[in-house]
């Protein structure tokens, strides 16, 4: 009977054992595991940096309304969120005929984001958008369209553990458009973006 009893106890204390093993084991894998995929979501990504420029014109000021800059990592508006926000870190109100001679602002920096091809940059501005000539300050008009924020076509594909800053050039000249009626001036934004390649790690 108490060989039985003994040998109940030893198989006890076994199992106790591999099951304490086992579980050691797990924890140092699942450990491991999670550690090895956060490097791997690490390394997949490219860091952004965008900069609004304005240029001269013949106005007192021009001023517009940053909200925020996205951009379109999947091809496809049925997608959903196929737009990504770049979280504007310095949004509010800029005149656009002070960025220029290596004073644009600075909307974006150095944001980390996943990897990969870049189809279009959105330009997304507010309601706040006016204009002074000749010391008389004018609201800018923007039709429906543009008020959902301005797209520029770009097909760029980013690489992983690369630094990237984006341009978006304001043609102002060519987006203030004048009109018959009297103190009605439309902001028609002409915008084109250029990309540079600051660093690459690997």
């Amino acid at each position: 009977m108490f060989n039985n009893y003994n040998e109940a106890l030893k198989m006890r204390v076994l199992q106790k054992g591999r099951t304490a093993i086992f579980l050691s084991f797990l924890t140092i894998f699942l450990s491991c595991s999670s550690e090895s995929i956060n490097l791997d979501l690490e390394l997949n990504k490219a860091t952004v940096s965008v900069n609004l420029i304005g240029a001269q014109a013949e106005f007192d000021l021009v001023n517009i309304e940053v909200l925020d800059v996205q951009v379109k990592v999947i091809d496809d508006e049925s997608v959903p969120n196929c737009w990504l926000s770049l979280n504007v870190n310095s949004k509010g109100i800029y005149n656009l005929l002070d960025l220029i001679d290596d004073s644009e602002a600075n909307l974006v920096n150095s944001l980390k984001i996943p990897a990969g091809e870049i189809f279009e940059v959105k330009l997304v501005l507010g309601d706040n958008n006016t204009i002074v000539i000749d010391g008389k300050t004018l609201p800018l008009v923007m039709n429906s369209e543009h008020a959902k924020g301005l797209v520029i076509r770009t097909e760029k594909d980013l690489k992983s553990n690369t630094d990237y800053s984006f341009s978006i050039n304001f043609d102002v000249k060519k987006s203030i458009l004048k009109t018959n009626i009297k103190d009605r001036i439309i902001l028609s934004p002409v915008l084109s973006v250029s990309l540079q390649t600051l660093s690459n790690g690997i």
